[in-house]
């Protein structure tokens, strides 16, 4: 899966060093050639996808392990280097999952 797949949970899993917490990861290969919203916009229904997955409660049905967990991250692993707008996009992405207890983290693989 892929952050292309915007309706589908890329990867679920329980930290081993964090019990408490359940790590919903997004992953995006794709380059940052413009237009650039296009590419931020996938990102954006994909998360939007993950707080569903999480608010609504499916994730306790899909990943029955989550149960009784209280801290959420979506993390989105890039492929490619990050323009500022993006880490701008993100920043402001992040706020907004604060206030649902929802936090997010990125990075770069290389």
């Amino acid at each position: 899966m892929s952050v292309e797949d915007v309706s589908k949970i890329d990867s679920i899993g329980i930290p081993s060093d964090n019990p408490n917490t359940v790590s919903l990861a997004i992953s995006d290969h794709l380059t940052w050639d413009v237009p650039i919203e296009e590419h931020l916009y996938k990102i954006q229904e994909k998360i939007n996808t993950y707080i569903s997955f999480i608010e609504s409660g499916e994730i306790y049905d899909v990943f029955p392990a989550s149960q009784g967990t209280t801290r959420k991250i979506i993390e989105i692993y890039f492929k490619y280097d990050l323009p500022e707008q993006v880490v701008s996009f993100l920043d402001q992405i992040s706020n907004v999952l604060q206030s649902i207890n929802i936090e997010l983290r990125y990075q770069t693989l290389k």
